[in-house]
């Protein structure tokens, strides 16, 4: 289970992009010929103050604003401030859902009858 907000993904966002990028041996992955250095584009997140920095800091540092998003419900659809992941960690064939208090206020209120 995590937590997801605005402020948790920006907090993690320096070890995503580092996991995203940075290959074994060191080196650092190139996405186009004509894009800034990965590189540095990890070392301009990280050296932001993760706990007041802004999306608008983050977008500035990366160059786009790709990688924060408003945290969204996988129940109700709804773009939330808070929701509550669970199950596997997000892959490509995991099994994990991203839902809102409201809606596990719902389910909980449900089970309970």
């Amino acid at each position: 289970m995590k937590i997801i907000t605005l402020r948790t993904q920006i907090r993690e966002l320096p070890d995503v992009v580092r996991k995203a990028w940075e290959r074994a041996d060191g080196s650092w992955l190139r996405i186009l010929q004509d894009e800034p250095d990965t590189k540095k584009i990890h070392a301009a997140v990280a050296a932001l103050d993760l706990e007041v920095a802004t999306r608008e800091d983050i977008a500035k540092a990366m160059g786009y604003s790709g990688w924060i998003y408003d945290p969204r419900c996988h129940e109700c659809g709804r773009n939330v401030e808070l929701t509550v992941q669970l199950g596997e960690e997000p892959d490509y064939e995991s099994c994990t859902a991203d839902i809102c208090l409201e809606c596990l206020r719902e389910a909980l209120k449900r089970g309970a009858q």
